[in-house]
């Protein structure tokens, strides 16, 4: 319970940090600058779901060597860097993120950024490890803090290009004083071979980031391909409206997802005893459940009340796709407090599978669906997620008893 008050106690200083800086966007930024701000957050987030996700867990993995695992995702930087540069100098991004990158800032830099949040996730992996809980509170909250200080301060003097630029550097922005350590501990003899080598380290290595990749990007992706399809019938207006809806339900699900993805898989993954195991996720489902239904029925009620205080009076038609987010917020604490333990124990290469195929089923169901009705596939996704996993952990947990 301690390790759970500690990532939730960080998260709402983050949460409080990113209400705020969200508010002064809000009320500072025209509807269109809003929604251009909304991109690129997706962008930055979509960017650390490639090149971070797993990292941690592979740290922290007991059966994994660290120096091992900063090589590959070392390998993996290089790679998303040069397809960012690419990408943006065809204007792809442009077209379909649905912002100007080059307007706002270098292409350069965006070369330096997955280096900044793998070193970001490689400092935290270090401190969940150390076990000094304030730690945790300390590094999360000051990597907030300076960047939603930062962000305040340029849309309060206009300088809207540094705006920007922080919110690319905001989920990494303590790299910068990480980078040193993160690099020493890589070996520089890198080859593309080790990407090829499968031995039982790097099989559990490319496990974690194969899933960690695909299921993190995969949220990202839906929004993108949402507000893609809303923009086409709508207006650029409509996707503020809709970034400033699921930015909410995006930060309440951060309580569960920063305990889930550190102190919680922490102890899953070194639980060998299934009954025991069984009980903690039975518990954390429970839990998790009966508070995102009870936060649900209060947003439900005062969903007018929350866009006035937390965004501005120009915002309020994001209420209108509350509804399928509420249910999505209630099905996704489920999928992640169950996900985890499957993350902890089970083969990563078949949850991978079953990740791309929901974004496979996603795209045809956008196909399917009137874009008035694109937000209910969220929760249709999440539904079919719960599903699998509840037959998957009983396949894992039960019927193997391993």
């Amino acid at each position: 319970m301690s390790y759970a008050i500690t990532a939730v106690t960080a998260q709402l200083f983050i949460l409080l940090l990113t209400l705020i800086t969200n508010k002064v966007a809000a009320t500072t930024l025209s509807l269109n600058d809003y929604a251009i701000y909304g991109q690129f957050v997706l962008m930055s987030s979509l960017i650390s779901s490639f090149c971070t996700p797993g990292l941690q867990n592979s740290i922290m993995s007991t059966e994994v060597k660290k120096e091992s695992a900063l090589k590959v995702y070392f390998i993996l930087a290089t790679i998303i860097s040069a397809l960012l540069y690419f990408l943006i100098k065809i204007g792809s991004i442009k077209n379909y993120f649905l912002i100007d990158v080059e307007s706002y800032i270098s292409p350069l830099f965006i070369l330096l950024i997955p280096f900044l949040y793998q070193a970001f996730v490689y400092k935290q992996a270090k401190v969940v490890n150390s076990g000094v809980r304030k730690n945790f509170i300390f590094f999360n909250v000051g990597n907030a803090f300076l960047c939603s200080l930062v962000l305040v301060l340029t849309m309060y003097f206009e300088a809207f290009v540094l705006t920007f630029l922080f919110l690319l550097l905001r989920p990494g922005f303590l790299g910068l004083l990480s980078i040193y350590d993160y690099l020493k501990n890589i070996s520089f003899n890198i080859n593309f071979k080790c990407i090829f080598d499968f031995s039982h380290d790097k099989k559990n290595i490319l496990g974690y980031l194969c899933y960690g990749v695909v299921s993190t990007s995969s949220f990202y992706i839906y929004s993108s391909i949402a507000r893609f399809t809303i923009s086409e019938s709508y207006d650029l207006e409509t996707v503020g409206y809709f970034y400033t809806a699921q930015r909410i339900f995006e930060l309440l699900l951060g309580f569960s997802l920063a305990y889930y993805s550190n102190y919680y898989f922490r102890k899953l993954s070194t639980t060998n005893d299934v009954k025991l195991l069984c009980r903690t996720v039975f518990s954390t489902s429970l839990y998790s459940a009966l508070f995102f239904t009870l936060i649900a029925f209060i947003i439900l009620f005062f969903s007018k009340d929350i866009v006035l205080l937390l965004f501005s009076v120009e915002q309020l038609p994001a209420t209108k796709f509350f509804e399928p987010l509420l249910v999505n917020m209630i099905l996704g604490s489920l999928v992640y407090s169950i996900g985890f333990a499957l993350v902890a124990k089970a083969n990563k290469f078949t949850m991978t599978i079953l990740e791309l195929l929901y974004l496979f089923a996603f795209c045809i169901f956008t196909l399917l669906f009137d874009a008035e009705y694109v937000v209910w596939i969220f929760p249709l996704i999440m539904l079919v997620k719960l599903t699998c996993n509840y037959f998957m952990f009983y396949r894992v947990f039960y019927a193997r008893k391993v």
